[in-house]
């Protein structure tokens, strides 16, 4: 059995996340896809033919093919077994086990790897310089595997021996899957483009993860981790790639689409006119239909909010005296507004400040404030 550890790119996810996850990552290991007993032949007088499999690999990103054998008798001699290159002009083909000078001589063993029943390694014990280190051995093979589009493994062995007490034994017969096939969600969709979008990674076990990559429009928080978050999502949609990459190194990727909308406010060419009396403390603004009109381009299904701070979290009602007094104390020269059109808020643009000094202010009735004289 394989043991898991918390993958090294994901050491630095946060303490929630690590006791989130803390449960599952003790509890999963690689699995072992196949798990047969292993066996001997004696002398089979001709070819054997052993399938292990298929079995499904659809939720694996990599997989381990193991096979052990031994032989019971060294290659070398007079009296053991007998590579293709010891029979005279045996080809030492395992399509033709049968073909002259093999029969009744050549003792081989064949083992084959397949994915959706394509061979994709291979080993051969008994051709021509096969020696006695051969006599035993393992036969390892990583292969990197796509969830997305393959189904099955198997493994398929082959073998002959003939006579003098000559047997193989097979043992160790395995096929493990690192289950890392990726699963995305991506929260709130549909999403305004100003929003902040959560992206949530997922596989069976987290163990087998040596990294992750989010990739995507936007701005990605921290694209190194399981889960993360993005802001500023072109509308209509948005696509971001959860991409893993196992132990044996092996990638696989899936996406996740949101469908993004999006609402714009237009930076007023006009400033925004605040007269003020010191004399008496009060203040107005002059011009505020007009600057609204401006920012929404003079559709009337957008609402205009104002605010103090661009990011938008201290609002400012030009109709509230409290509010136009705090811009006339703090001489500020520049606010901020949005549009929303019952959906989405826009981002803010900036809203420039015209203070004017005005000793009697009338509200909406001039287009400038009066000065000292009480001219317009």
């Amino acid at each position: 059995m394989i043991q898991t550890f918390t993958p090294k790119s994901l050491r630095s996810a946060t303490l929630s996340f690590f006791f989130f996850h803390l449960f599952f990552l003790s509890g999963f290991s690689q699995t072992n896809l196949l798990n047969p007993p292993g066996t001997n032949y004696l002398e089979t007088g001709g070819v054997v033919l052993d399938n292990y499999g298929p079995a499904d690999i659809s939720n694996c990103t990599s997989l381990i093919f193991t096979f052990d054998w031994a032989f019971s008798q060294a290659w070398s001699g007079g009296a053991d077994m007998e590579s293709a290159d010891e029979c005279g002009a045996c080809a030492g083909d395992p399509g033709d086990p049968a073909a002259p000078d093999c029969n009744n001589c050549w003792d081989f063993l064949q083992i084959e790897y397949l994915v959706d029943g394509a061979v994709v390694a291979t080993q051969l014990i008994g051709g021509a310089g096969t020696t006695d280190a051969d006599q035993t051995g393992s036969f390892r093979h990583v292969e990197c595997v796509d969830p997305a589009s393959n189904a099955n493994a198997s493994i398929r062995v082959q073998s002959q021996t003939w006579d003098n007490g000559e047997s193989v034994t097979y043992s160790n017969i395995s096929i493990v899957c690192y289950e890392g096939a990726p699963r995305a969600t991506a929260n709130p969709d549909p999403l305004c483009s100003t929003e902040v979008l959560s992206l949530d990674g997922d596989v069976d076990d987290f163990g087998v993860l040596d990294r992750v990559r989010w990739s995507g429009p936007g701005t990605i928080d921290d694209p190194s981790q399981i889960r993360t978050t993005a802001t500023g999502m072109p509308p209509p949609s948005a696509t971001y790639t959860f991409t893993v990459t196992d132990l044996n190194g092996c990638s696989a990727s899936t996406d996740v689409t949101v469908s993004v909308n999006s609402v714009d406010a237009n930076p007023p060419s006009s400033a925004l006119i605040v007269c003020i009396d010191q004399a008496a403390g009060d203040s107005e603004v002059l011009n505020e239909d007009e600057i609204r009109d401006q920012i929404t381009g003079g559709d009337p299904n957008l609402t205009v909010n104002f605010w103090f701070d661009a990011a938008a979290t201290d609002p400012l009602d030009p109709n509230d005296p409290n509010d136009v007094r705090r811009l006339a104390i703090t001489m500020q020269t520049v606010v901020f507004a949005t549009v929303n059109d019952g959906t989405c808020e826009s981002a803010t643009v900036a809203v420039f400040i015209d203070a004017q000094e005005n000793p009697e202010p009338q509200n909406e009735t001039l287009t400038a404030c009066r000065d000292e004289t009480g001219s317009a």
